[in-house]
C-alpha cells in the first residue's frame, strides 16, 4: 500500500456553480481532468443527462466549456490517502481537502458525492454538511447499466 497523493489540487468547471460533484481522489496521476480515465462513464452519462452528446473522446477544454455552461463544480474529497490500486475500497488515512471552506462560498449549490466511498468519506468528515449520492461512474461498476446511471444521475441535477 502506498501514499498516494491527489494531483487535482483545485476545482474543476464553473465559478459559479449550482452543482459541486465531489469524488474521492483519481484513481491514478496520470488523468489530466476529472473522470478522464477509460474505464469511466462520466463523460457518457452527465452530457446525456442534459440532452447532449457524449463527450467520451472530447477534450479537456470542451469537458471544462461543458462543466461551466451547466454550472457544474468538480473536485475530490481527499488530499491524500493510503491506497492499494486504484479502487476506492482501498483508501485509508485519508487527508482532506477544506470542503467546509469550499463550498461554503456556494451556499446555494447542490453537493452530490459520487459513488458509495465519496459519500461515506463525505459524511465521516463533514458531517454537518448535506449531500446527495449518485452511483459511481466507473465501468467497473456493473450492478446497473449505463442508462440506468443516467437516469439516477438526472434525478439529481433536476
Amino acid at each position: 500500500m502506498g501514499r498516494f497523493i491527489n494531483q487535482f489540487k483545485e476545482p474543476s468547471g464553473s465559478t459559479n456553480p449550482k452543482f459541486i460533484m465531489l469524488g474521492t481522489m483519481a484513481g491514478s496521476n496520470n488523468y489530466s481532468f476529472p473522470y478522464s480515465g477509460r474505464n469511466n462513464q462520466m463523460w457518457q452519462i452527465l452530457p446525456s443527462c442534459f440532452g447532449e452528446n457524449s463527450l467520451m473522446n472530447a477534450t479537456n477544454e470542451e469537458k471544462n466549456e461543458f462543466l461551466v455552461k451547466h454550472q457544474i463544480c468538480m473536485w475530490d474529497i481527499c488530499k491524500c490517502a493510503d491506497r492499494e490500486g486504484s479502487s476506492d475500497r482501498n483508501i485509508k488515512n485519508e487527508v482532506t481537502f477544506d470542503i467546509p471552506e469550499f463550498v461554503g462560498k456556494y451556499p446555494a449549490a447542490k453537493i452530490i458525492c459520487v459513488g458509495n466511498k465519496a459519500f461515506e468519506l463525505f459524511r465521516k468528515h463533514f458531517p454537518k454538511l448535506v449531500a446527495e449520492k449518485v452511483c459511481s461512474s466507473s465501468a467497473s461498476y456493473r450492478t446497473i447499466t449505463v442508462s440506468q446511471k443516467i437516469e439516477k444521475y438526472k434525478e439529481v441535477f433536476r
